[in-house]
């Protein structure tokens, strides 16, 4: 849980804008989206395509930040944070291992995991593509 706590440590300190040691959704918010997204949210004419599209975005956010929250006080602190990536880690290889194990025996042999590459490329969990693209 160490290293997921300093891993956690970077994108929490460029989130928690205040540096009180929570992030708000507020916070959040701004940092990912940018202030136009408060203000076009108190303006009445919120109908345009990009808008609604990121409206989408900010809603799935929503959904995930307070998931991540699992205290429900409004805040998103480093240990929430922390163990929201050790929960996602868990799922993302359980995920790369169910769509990557052809055979379905639950392991996935090199054979499957070469075969399957492009599964991997994408995927947060191996930071294959991000690697790949670095050498390239």
């Amino acid at each position: 849980m160490e290293i997921m706590k300093r891993d956690a440590e970077r994108p929490f300190s460029e989130q928690d804008t205040d540096k009180d040691g929570f992030i708000t959704w507020e916070e959040y918010v701004t940092n990912t989206y940018g202030e136009q997204y408060l203000q076009k949210h108190v303006e009445e004419d919120n109908n345009d395509d990009h808008y609604m599209r990121v409206m989408k975005y900010v809603e799935r956010d929503k959904v995930r930040f307070d998931f991540i929250d699992v205290d429900n006080n409004g805040y998103m602190d480093k240990d929430e944070l922390a163990a929201s990536k050790v929960h996602y880690s868990e799922y993302e290889a359980k995920n790369l291992i169910e769509k990557a194990d052809t055979n379905n025996d639950g392991v996935l042999s090199y054979q499957e995991a070469v075969e399957r590459y492009s599964i991997f490329v994408h995927s947060h969990a191996t930071d294959f593509g991000r690697i790949l693209h670095e050498e390239l």
